[in-house]
């Protein structure tokens, strides 16, 4: 048996899990791998495992969320398409922010860092006539 070819633990003993049968699992499951493990009939850590130890495995449980996200996509195009003015709103202030539709303004330095902020004041012989002394400790 060769490291591709090893079955992850299963709830049925002898039961042997291909990669092709976990390939077909994640599609049908949307990447979801407690589902896909439930329909393997094996443990959903044993699954896990296997897909982190192989990248056609990762590969296809990425690809199969990917397509779940776009079908959630359409739905909601579909939905600011009929008409549904919460879904456009939720949909602006998500997808919007560059177009200013957004609920909360966030501003940030170069590159996503902290902002710098620089205060500069004038003083004159007005305001530090209005400026009164504060007591020092020792008085």
């Amino acid at each position: 048996m060769t490291p591709d070819d090893s079955s992850p633990k299963c709830n049925n003993p002898g039961h042997k899990v291909t990669k092709a049968q976990i390939k077909q699992a994640l599609r049908k499951s949307g990447g979801i791998i407690s589902q896909a493990a439930q329909k393997l009939g094996i443990a959903r850590e044993s699954l896990w495992e296997r897909i982190q130890n192989h990248s056609d495995l990762k590969k296809v449980q990425e690809e199969a969320r990917e397509a779940v996200t776009d079908m959630a996509e359409s739905v909601i195009v579909k939905a600011i398409a009929d008409g549904d003015i919460d879904t456009a709103r939720w949909f602006l202030a998500r997808i919007g922010k560059h177009r200013g539709y957004t609920e909360r303004q966030e501003i940030t330095g170069p590159d996503g860092g902290p902002l710098r902020i620089i205060v500069e004041r004038t003083i004159t012989d007005e305001t530090q006539s209005n400026t009164r002394q504060l007591p020092s400790e020792s008085e």
